[in-house]
């Protein structure tokens, strides 16, 4: 009767220690896509702000060089 108490406690025991692991990752990977978020929409503000003049301009410039070179 003894050793079937021990088995139901390391048992039980072990269910915690499985959910608080479980708890962990859950916050682990919400932090990761935030962070990811946060990337992608640095980069959508640079875009809107600073960098579309940019690209149109080195667009505008990457024609005539094929322009050029053909």
């Amino acid at each position: 009767a003894r050793e079937a108490q021990q088995q139901g406690q390391q048992q039980g025991q072990r269910q915690q220690q499985q959910q608080g692991q479980q708890q962990q990752q859950q916050q682990q990977q919400q932090q990761q896509q935030e962070l990811q978020w946060r990337r992608w929409w640095h980069w959508d503000d640079a875009l809107r702000l600073g960098a579309w003049p940019l690209l149109r301009a080195g667009g505008g410039g990457g024609g005539g060089g094929d322009a050029a070179l053909s």
